[in-house]
């Protein structure tokens, strides 16, 4: 998955329909939850399918999806975290969790459908795909090694690693442009 600023109109669309449906399941379940007939059996059914999709969608947007209860002070003991998601359908829910819920998928939909501009600049922006494209390259030697076994997160964020992403990205760079250069001559520069 990819954060939001970094995915096409059409991921951005695909995540905003998914995160509707997903609320308005949601939604219907708290309608009907206390009735244990077919219709709360496919609502369960649907919520768990789009579950991990919703949540991943709404943490790639930035929003958060953990809290926690605090005891009474009177009574004190241990504060308890929680994620909104997986706490849906436990015994032991918190108070007005599915308030929060819902929230912060309205949020992640807000998120995504302010960024629809962007995203559509990104996705027909020539020079933006070069440089996914050149992003790629560049980690492709730490994709190798990878494959091969080695652990590459400590060479890849190291030092030394940034240096040789940054070579082999500025190489490909130089040789996209030395390609195109042809392609570019008739521009007044």
């Amino acid at each position: 998955m990819i954060n939001y600023k970094s995915i096409t109109i059409f991921e951005n669309r695909k995540r905003v329909r998914a995160l509707s449906a997903f609320r308005a399941n949601v939604e219907r379940w708290i309608e009907v939850n206390l009735a244990d007939n077919a219709e709360t059996a496919a609502l369960r059914r649907s919520i768990n399918l789009t579950l991990v999709d919703a949540r991943k969608f709404t943490v790639f947007a930035g929003i958060g999806v953990s809290g926690q209860q605090f005891p009474a002070p009177a009574v004190g003991g241990a504060i308890v975290p929680f994620d909104l998601f997986a706490d849906i359908f436990g015994p032991n829910r918190i108070f007005g969790s599915h308030n929060r819920l819902i929230d912060s998928i309205d949020r992640a939909i807000g998120v995504y459908e302010s960024d629809q501009q962007a995203a559509n600049f990104r996705t027909f922006n020539p020079f933006w795909w070069i440089g996914k494209g050149l992003t790629w390259l560049a980690r492709t030697p730490f994709m190798i090694a990878g494959a091969a076994g080695f652990d590459t997160t400590k060479a890849e964020n190291s030092v030394l690693g940034k240096l040789v992403r940054l070579t082999v990205w500025l190489g490909g760079a130089a040789a996209t442009i030395v390609t195109l250069w042809p392609y570019l001559t008739f521009l007044p520069f």
